[in-house]
C-alpha cells in the first residue's frame, strides 16, 4: 500500500498489531460515537415469509443503464409472518384481535394457523413488504 494514494488525506498512518475492535467491556452507546464514526451491528431471524413476487426475468431484456442504475438485482418482494404466540404457547396479542385478524376486518393482516411448514400461530403483514435477494429464501 502506498501513502501515494492517499495525497490529501491528514491523518493516514499504517499501523500493525491492532486489537480486536470488537472486544470491549464497554457498551458501543458509551461513550458516544462522533458524527463519524459507526460500528457494524447484524441481526439476524430465521422468519418464515411469504413470496408476493419472485424476480422480473424482463429486466434482463433492459440492459445496462447509464449513471450506475443496476436494474437486474435478483431481488423479490416478501412479506413476513409474525408468530402471534410464545414457545411455551401463550398468545402474544389479545385473543379478540386475534379473532378480528380471523375475520379479515384489518386488510394489511392475515391469520395463518399453525401447519406445514407454520410452527405456531402467525400473522402474514402485508404492510411490511421487504426485498430479498433470491438465494437467501428456503423453499418450504
Amino acid at each position: 500500500m502506498s501513502t501515494r494514494s492517499f495525497i490529501g488525506q491528514k491523518n493516514f498512518n499504517i499501523q500493525t498489531g491492532l486489537v480486536d475492535a470488537f472486544n470491549r467491556q464497554l457498551a458501543y452507546s458509551d461513550p458516544h460515537l462522533k458524527h463519524n464514526e459507526g460500528f457494524i451491528a447484524l441481526r439476524a431471524k430465521r422468519r418464515p415469509v411469504m413470496l408476493v413476487r419472485p424476480p422480473d426475468a424482463e429486466l434482463l431484456k433492459v440492459g445496462k443503464t447509464s449513471g450506475g442504475l443496476k436494474l437486474v438485482r435478483r431481488l423479490c418482494v416478501v412479506a413476513p409472518l409474525f408468530s402471534i404466540v410464545d414457545d411455551i404457547g401463550d398468545a402474544k396479542v389479545p385473543a379478540e384481535f386475534r379473532d378480528r385478524v380471523r375475520q379479515l376486518e384489518y386488510p394489511q393482516f392475515v391469520l395463518f394457523p399453525n401447519g406445514g411448514p407454520i410452527q405456531r400461530d402467525s400473522i402474514l403483514r402485508l404492510d411490511e413488504l421487504q426485498s430479498v435477494a433470491i438465494n437467501n429464501l428456503e423453499h418450504t
